[in-house]
């Protein structure tokens, strides 16, 4: 592992109370279909009408972005964090190899749950194959779905996707 990505691990492992929530800050879990039949699970940091999709690296999970949801949520944002299909419990169509997957959907499932659940304004923030992801999930996205986006060090998309999905 390249030493910046062992920066982006948190530093101690996250402490869960009696309640299973983490100790430091509220989050639950929660799980989302996407639009190919894919079972989604995330967890959601917060409240609020601003929502963020935390969409990880292919050696990562959606706990990697503890930190990150923990400070997004101190600054009034409702954070979601994903594990793709083929991480976690998370599953789909394509599982089995992540990277030629259809990733975007896994996103657009986040960022319309924010959307169904209040959030008036979703960005998105995607790390390496997440970006890539964030990346085709953006032009795959209704106009307006997705209000901003953040790529860090983004995967080249692997094919053309097709507009509004």
């Amino acid at each position: 592992m390249a030493k910046w990505e062992a920066a982006l691990l948190p530093r101690r492992p996250l402490r869960r109370n009696r309640a299973g929530l983490i100790a430091s800050g509220y989050c639950s879990n929660t799980s989302l279909s996407t639009a190919d039949g894919g079972l989604i699970y995330a967890d959601l940091y917060g409240k609020g009408d601003h929502g963020v999709v935390l969409a990880h690296g292919g050696r990562f999970n959606k706990e990697s972005w503890a930190p990150q949801a923990k400070a997004l949520t101190a600054a009034g944002f409702r954070v979601l964090t994903i594990d793709f299909r083929g991480y976690g419990q998370s599953r789909g169509p394509g599982q089995s190899d992540p990277l030629s997957a259809p990733l975007h959907l896994d996103v657009l499932a986040a960022v319309r749950y924010l959307r169904k659940t209040g959030a008036k304004t979703v960005s998105v923030v995607g790390g390496s194959m997440g970006g890539g992801a964030a990346a085709e999930a953006s032009i795959a996205a209704e106009p307006g779905e997705i209000d901003r986006l953040v790529l860090l060090a983004a995967m080249a998309a692997s094919r053309p996707v097709s507009g509004p999905e």
